[in-house]
């Protein structure tokens, strides 16, 4: 049975970054190919590799395309860099306003495959930074499950998980920490890519994350 949410439930929502809060593709996945070019990884940055990494962990899934263990601290750093260098990404149309009313009802984390540093410019510039508890980026822990875990283990287990994410990686991973889980359509992976991951939830629209978590947006 799906849980139903009221405005009274101890919830925790956390989000996925990159595709679900910010329209972050084409910048993203610059700062990637870059980085991938310092490793001899140019393949993975095309289209159809990109976006099957995100099937999975990235760093799990850049693993398997060749990038060393020893490599992956150094990885991290170099995305981090090139994405320091390219212009911030836009939120998403309606983002910002259900942002601000979740947070007026629930604590709210992001935990992300993208940078913290990169993360926190695009919300302070949007004026929601002091929503969020905390940003969990790659520098945090690779672990996206890890990292949920970490925050859920802070709050008696009455407390619900949700976790927010556009990719099959993100539902997946969130499925593992304990999570009821939401897929965004308008993010990186496709509806069908999603619906391999089961998620609890589908929303199509920012707003409908309100309905979800019971929430009347007047």
């Amino acid at each position: 049975m799906r849980p139903e949410p009221g405005r009274a439930d101890p919830n925790l929502i956390l989000f996925d970054y990159d595709g679900v809060i910010a329209d972050t593709r084409s910048i993203f996945q610059q700062a990637f190919r870059n980085a991938c070019a310092v490793f001899g990884l140019e393949h993975c940055a095309e289209d159809e590799v990109f976006l099957r990494i995100f099937e999975g962990n990235m760093m799990a899934g850049l693993s398997e395309a060749g990038l060393q263990e020893t490599d992956r601290s150094h990885f991290l750093w170099v995305l981090k860099d090139r994405l320091s260098s390219l212009p911030r990404p836009r939120l998403f149309p309606g983002m910002r306003d259900v942002i601000v009313t979740l947070r007026r009802h629930f604590p709210l984390w992001i935990i992300t495959s993208n940078a913290s540093d990169a993360v926190k410019p695009v919300l302070e510039q949007a004026g929601i930074a002091g929503c969020f508890t905390e940003i969990m980026g790659a520098d945090f822990h690779p672990d996206k499950t890890e990292k949920i875990r970490m925050v859920r283990s802070r709050f008696p287990e009455s407390f619900r998980a949700w976790y927010i994410g556009d990719t099959l990686g993100d539902i997946l991973e969130g499925q593992r920490a304990g999570c009821h889980t939401v897929a965004v359509t308008w993010g990186w992976h496709t509806r069908d890519i999603l619906a391999r991951g089961c998620p609890v939830y589908w929303a199509e629209y920012p707003e409908d994350l309100l309905r979800i978590l019971g929430i009347n947006h007047s």
